[in-house]
Order: structure tokens, then C-alpha cells, then sequence
């Protein structure tokens, strides 16, 4: 025998919701774009849970009457009975309300600030992680501890420019000399790049404990978007400029924390006593570049260069990496 589905005495909380807008990064919309608005759609009427009273969020469970009630609640209530009619609950799920929840769409928790999207339920706390208009730290901050400063996330460009006007660079490439760096101590550098609304954060560190050297990019944004970009790193020796190595890799997401790159070695990664070769008088030089991501993108190459290191023969010295992540040092005739 079916099971009747019904909420008598639940209560509705009304949420009116915005039209789906596309939002497009570094794109302006044409101005002779006269399309007119999309209609406003009716208000959407979700069901509250007769336990928390907010609204219900799946997994949503049912008693043999049909009353439903969220998952979270279900598995506190004592004995198991049903709060609205006190009949036993059942593992059943209510499939249809579940999908009627996670396919509306409702307005961004950031939408103070402004942003204008309407995800659906099931993907909007996704959305708000990597939201243009949430609210972010300064770079400078959790790396370095440096600032203070929070504000909506958008507006980090400004900040940057403003306040650490040393350590900012309009644009997708430059050359980065990191002073006072020496092999016995932690070390930790930043540098911003944005072109546009596109804002990367280049992250330096230096672990004299493991004996590595790291360098990231991370796209300030959704992870869509920094998937579309790739990086390379050139460290040059300022004794032998001939002598360069080049690493190339994805950019990720500023939702993805640097130290979990790092721990993972997602980015690129050099021993200190290959670093220190390229030291002097405590300096190290290297040179960031971005760029848009293609199927067929190759890393920049110098003529004579190797796979990674430009070689001086004879003895010819080439880098390799090693399934750790970790580069090390081989020798051998090319």
C-alpha cells in the first residue's frame, strides 16, 4: 500500500527569487545589447521542518503518515516518532521534495555585495565559497600575517595597489628578486598580479626543515575559471645567466589552501642545495608568466635549453623529478 505524502502543520517560509543571470569574467556585454530582462519568476514556498523550523535540506525522511522531516532531525528524535501525528518514522526518503529543493534556485548569500547569480539549493554553498563578492582576507594576511584588512572579495585588486604597492604587478608576468634569503631559515613571499579582474597570488616558500623551495599561483576565484590558466616559473642564476630552470604548471583555485599544495607538491618544487646554486649574496631571482590555458600549450623554451634546466657540458647537469614531487639533481650526457 503507497504512502500518502502531505505537510499539514508545517510551516513555509517564502523566499522570492531573482532571474538567473550569467556572469562572465573579463568580458564586457555589448553595447548595443537591448534584450530585454527575463520575467521575475513567482515566489517559491519551502517547507519547514516541524523540528529545527528552517528549511528542510536532504537527506528528508518521512513517517508512516507521510509527514516529513530532515534527515539531521530524524536521527535525534527520542523515541523515533514522527513531532506532527507521533507515528513511528520510516527510512524512507520523500525523492520528490528532495529534488524540488535542490532544483530551485535562490539568490547568492552574497548578494548584499553584490553579486546576482541564482544558483540552484543543492550547488549554492559551493557558489558562496568561491564567489566573486564574498568576503576575502588580504593576501598578505594569512601568509605573512602583514594586514588586517578584509572587504568583499573583488575589491582585493584595489587594496593591493593601494597598500602594498611594492609587491603588486599590473599584468601577467614579471621579475621577482627576493632579497635576504638565506638557506637556514623559513621563508615565506607574496606577490599579486591582476590583469583585468583576473588577480593571481604568487606564493614563495622556503622550508629549511624539509630542505625545499615551493612556488604557486593561485587564481583568485571559482575553480572553473582557474583551471583556464597555466604558470611557469624561470629560476636564473645572476652569476651564469645561462643557467635557468623552468617549471611549468595548472593554476588553482585561492579555495584550495597553499599549504595543501604545498604538502602535496602541486606546484613547483626545488631542493635548497639546487636552490643555493642559484644564491647570491643572499638573492634569488626568478620570473612569473601566466597564461591562458590551450590543449595545445607548450612551456617557453630558449634555444639550447633542456627539458627543465639550460646544461653546461662538459659535465652536462639536468634536473629530474622524482614521484614525490621533489626535484633532484641528475648527471649525464644528453
Amino acid at each position: 500500500m503507497g504512502h500518502v505524502f502531505s505537510f499539514p502543520q508545517i510551516t513555509t517560509q517564502k523566499l522570492v527569487l531573482a532571474p538567473t543571470l550569467r556572469l562572465d569574467v573579463g568580458i564586457k556585454a555589448d553595447d548595443d545589447d537591448t534584450c530585454p530582462p527575463p520575467p521575475r519568476p513567482p515566489a517559491v514556498t519551502f517547507p519547514k521542518c516541524p523540528v529545527c523550523q528552517r528549511v528542510m535540506a536532504p537527506p528528508i525522511y518521512i513517517c508512516q503518515t507521510g509527514h516529513s522531516v530532515c534527515g539531521a532531525c530524524t536521527e535525534q528524535l527520542r523515541p523515533p516518532n514522527c513531532p506532527v501525528c507521533q507515528q513511528p518514522m520510516t527510512q524512507m526518503r520523500n525523492r520528490s521534495l528532495e529534488d524540488f529543493i535542490n532544483k530551485a534556485k535562490v539568490p547568492c548569500p552574497h548578494r548584499g555585495t553584490g553579486c546576482q547569480l541564482t544558483p540552484e539549493y543543492a550547488t549554492v554553498g559551493d557558489h558562496a565559497q568561491e564567489c566573486f563578492y564574498r568576503t576575502a582576507e588580504c593576501p598578505f594576511a594569512a601568509g605573512l600575517g602583514k594586514c588586517s584588512w578584509t572587504g568583499v572579495h573583488n575589491h582585493v585588486t584595489e587594496h593591493v595597489k593601494e597598500m602594498h604597492t611594492s609587491m603588486f604587478t599590473e599584468g601577467l608576468e614579471a621579475e621577482i628578486e627576493m632579497e635576504g634569503l638565506t638557506m637556514r631559515d623559513c621563508d615565506r613571499r607574496v606577490h599579486v598580479a591582476a590583469q583585468q579582474r583576473n588577480v593571481f597570488v604568487v606564493t614563495f616558500k622556503l622550508d629549511s626543515i624539509q630542505r625545499l623551495a615551493y612556488w604557486t599561483i593561485q587564481y583568485m576565484g571559482p575553480k572553473k575559471y582557474a583551471h583556464n590558466y597555466n604558470y611557469e616559473i624561470h629560476v636564473t642564476s645572476k652569476r651564469e645567466p645561462h643557467r635557468k630552470v623552468i617549471f611549468t604548471e595548472r593554476c588553482l583555485s585561492d579555495t584550495t589552501k597553499t599549504e595543501d599544495i604545498f604538502r602535496q607538491c602541486l606546484c613547483a618544487v626545488l631542493s635548497l642545495n639546487a636552490l643555493e646554486t642559484f644564491s647570491t649574496d643572499n638573492k634569488v631571482s626568478y620570473r612569473f608568466v601566466i597564461s591562458r590555458h590551450n590543449p595545445n600549450y607548450k612551456p617557453k623554451r630558449l634555444s639550447g635549453e633542456g627539458t627543465h634546466v639550460n646544461t653546461r657540458s662538459p659535465p652536462q647537469r639536468q634536473w629530474s623529478r622524482s614521484r614525490q614531487g621533489q626535484w633532484m639533481e641528475r648527471s649525464g650526457q644528453e
